[in-house]
Formats: C-alpha cells, sequence, structure tokens
C-alpha cells in the first residue's frame, strides 16, 4: 500500500482498476485512419516546380531576339506585344503570314518562324531588311523554303541567278529570299528550271524581271501562284561522304577511286532503301 499526501491509503488492486479503465476506454475509442497530413510538403513541391519553370523559361529568353519554340501555344496578343518593336514592313508580313498560315512556332525581336506550313519545310519572317536589287530595288525579309535536292553541279548556276535563292544541301533545302509570298513562289520555280535545264540562267534571270513588271501592272504569272514541281521530302538531305579514314585515322587517298566510288554506292543504296521504306515497299 502507498500513503497519499493526505495520509489515507490507496490499494495497489484500485490502482490498477483504474488503470484498467483508461485503457479499456482507450480501445474503445474510433479507429483514427487519417492520413498524414502532408498538405505543407505537397505546397512545397508545387512552389518548386513553379519555381523551376520559371527559370527555365527564363534561360530559354536569355539570348535576346533568338526566335524560342515556347512551351504553351503562342497567342495573337504574344505577336502583338513583340511586333510592337519590329519595322513597319516586316511587321505587316507576319500579320499577313499569320492570317494565312495561323500562329508562328516561335516568335522573337529578331525573327518569326512557322514549321510545316503550307507546302513549305520553314517560313521566316526577319525583321532586318536586306537591300536587293535584282530584279528591282527592295528589301529581302521574307524567307520560305521547300525540300529539295539540288546537285551540287547546280550551286553556282543558282547563284548566278539570284543571289537570294539559298541551298542547304546537306538538310536538303532550297529556299528563297524576297518581300512577298508570290515572289518567292517566282524564285524557287525558276530555280527549278535552272537545275533541270528547262531555262538557262540568262532566261532565267529575265522571265524574272517580266513577271514582277506584269504583277506590278495588276497580272500574275503562273510561276507566282504555286510551285510547279513535286518536292523531295525529307530523303533531300544530302548527308554528303566520308573523306577520313575512321579505321586508320587518317585522309583517305582522294585518288583511291574505288574506295570513293564505294561510299558513293553506299550513300546511293542507303537513299534508295529509305525511299523504299517510306513508299512501303522491301
Amino acid at each position: 500500500m502507498h500513503q497519499n499526501h493526505r495520509g489515507g491509503f490507496v490499494t495497489v488492486s484500485a490502482m490498477a482498476l483504474v488503470l484498467g479503465a483508461g485503457l479499456a476506454g482507450l480501445a474503445n475509442q474510433p479507429e483514427n485512419r487519417t492520413q498524414p497530413d502532408n498538405r505543407h510538403d505537397n505546397q512545397s513541391t508545387r512552389d518548386t516546380r513553379d519555381t523551376r519553370d520559371t527559370l527555365r523559361d527564363r534561360m530559354q529568353e536569355s539570348k535576346p531576339g533568338m526566335a524560342k519554340p515556347l512551351a504553351t501555344p503562342i497567342t495573337r496578343d504574344d505577336c502583338e506585344r513583340t511586333l510592337k518593336s519590329w519595322p513597319e514592313k516586316p511587321m505587316s508580313q507576319v500579320r499577313k503570314t499569320m492570317e494565312k498560315y495561323g500562329m508562328p512556332s516561335s516568335i522573337g525581336s529578331h525573327e518569326a518562324v512557322w514549321y510545316d506550313a503550307g507546302p513549305y519545310r520553314y517560313i521566316r519572317v526577319y525583321s532586318e531588311e536586306v537591300a536587293h536589287d535584282f530584279p528591282a530595288h527592295h528589301t529581302d525579309f521574307y524567307e520560305q523554303a521547300v525540300f529539295y535536292r539540288v546537285p551540287a553541279e547546280k550551286a553556282s548556276s543558282l547563284d548566278m541567278f539570284d543571289g537570294s535563292v539559298l541551298i542547304d544541301r546537306t538538310k536538303g533545302l532550297l529556299a528563297a529570299r524576297c518581300d512577298k509570298e508570290e515572289n518567292n513562289l517566282l524564285a524557287l520555280n525558276l530555280a527549278n528550271d535552272v537545275i533541270t535545264g528547262t531555262k538557262t540562267v540568262e532566261e532565267a534571270r529575265a522571265y524574272f524581271g517580266k513577271a514582277i513588271a506584269a504583277a506590278m501592272q495588276g497580272e500574275k504569272d503562273p510561276y507566282m501562284k504555286d510551285l510547279t514541281f513535286k518536292q523531295g521530302g525529307p530523303s533531300a538531305a544530302d548527308p554528303d561522304y566520308s573523306t577520313i579514314d575512321m579505321k586508320g585515322m587518317k585522309p583517305k587517298d582522294p585518288m583511291d577511286k574505288d574506295s570513293m566510288d564505294k561510299d558513293h554506292m553506299d550513300k546511293d543504296r542507303m537513299d534508295h532503301d529509305g525511299k523504299m521504306r517510306r513508299d512501303g515497299r522491301k
């Protein structure tokens, strides 16, 4: 037995009864199945993710003027805010292109870009205008490209025809840069004529001048309405061939015709096999 502070006595058995009653009361309470409150943790996770996304967006914008694809679709308001600093002619052309091909894939202070728009692999409108005097004085800022494998030996002829006809042999792209879509179509169609031998450089230049003069009088040449040739698609790309012997880590002998011919044959075979696969044939 134990003596309390009043001098009374409490038996051990009585203490045991009180303790037992307490335990029984706890046992009869309903089970608490509430999950731990991790709302604070979830909010912290969201805050971290939002901060990371903001930093990513700022990193994408770290190079002023470079058009960057955005995580969310570009709106007309986005474009108009960017265009406030653009010169009048390029600004107007961006708006015309949006009306015809929709919102650009990316836009910045230096350029607006559309990918796979209409018949074009890409369309670029530059805020910078480049002076060009053929066939009459104007400025170039509107570039449109199509898939086209240009033979290397034809590059100089295209350069003599029009300095604003551009070749990307590796990607398999042929582009024209002028101030209007109809002028780009004219340049691309005449470039095709030069490549195929339908027209000489001189004939193509003369045709270009006459077509532009007629357009100024309200008569649009058929070459200014649509492409007159079929594009080659991604197979127009030309990765070229190696001039280095990777086994020996040294340049190949340019006089070793067998080695060079084999490279050409391998590339031609890969091109042919790729076309067959794309066409669904084996």
